[in-house]
C-alpha cells in the first residue's frame, strides 16, 4: 500500500484527563503517562496506524477524537470515538488504541485512580 504521511496530533493542552469517580470529576495530581512518554506515544501511533485505503482513495483528511479510560492498573479500556471522520478512520483509531500497552496510571491524593483521556489523531495526506 502506498505510504501516506500521517500526522499525529497529540496536543496535551487540549486532551482531557480527569479522575473518573461516581462522586466527582477532577484533574488528578499526576496524569497518566504512556510508557516512554509523549514521544513514545507519537512513535507508537505513527508506527502502527495505517491510513485506510478508502480514505486515501476519497482524499479524506481530518481529525478523530478518541476517548478511553486508563485504569488503576494502567490498562486502556472503554475506547470510544467522540468525534469521528469516516467509519474506516474511526475503526483504525480504535484498533490502535486496542494495541496500546499498559500506561503508568494517574495518581490523585497519593493513590492510583482511573482517568479519562481524550486523544486527537489527525489524518493528513
Amino acid at each position: 500500500m502506498k505510504k501516506v504521511l500521517l500526522l499525529l496530533s497529540v496536543m496535551f493542552a487540549t486532551c482531557v484527563m480527569v479522575h473518573v469517580d461516581a462522586q466527582t470529576a477532577t484533574t488528578p495530581d499526576v496524569l497518566p503517562q504512556f510508557p516512554g512518554g509523549d514521544t513514545a506515544l507519537y512513535e507508537f501511533v505513527s508506527q502502527n496506524l495505517v491510513y485506510p485505503q478508502q480514505a486515501v482513495n476519497d482524499k479524506v483528511e481530518g481529525n478523530v477524537f478518541v476517548e478511553f479510560i486508563i485504569t488503576v492498573d494502567g490498562e486502556v479500556v472503554n475506547a470510544k470515538i467522540l468525534r469521528g471522520l469516516t467509519p474506516e478512520c474511526d475503526a483504525e483509531v480504535l484498533r490502535i488504541v486496542g494495541l496500546m500497552p499498559r500506561w503508568t496510571p494517574a495518581v490523585d491524593d497519593g493513590k492510583r485512580v482511573d482517568a479519562r483521556f481524550v486523544l486527537p489523531i489527525s489524518f493528513k495526506l
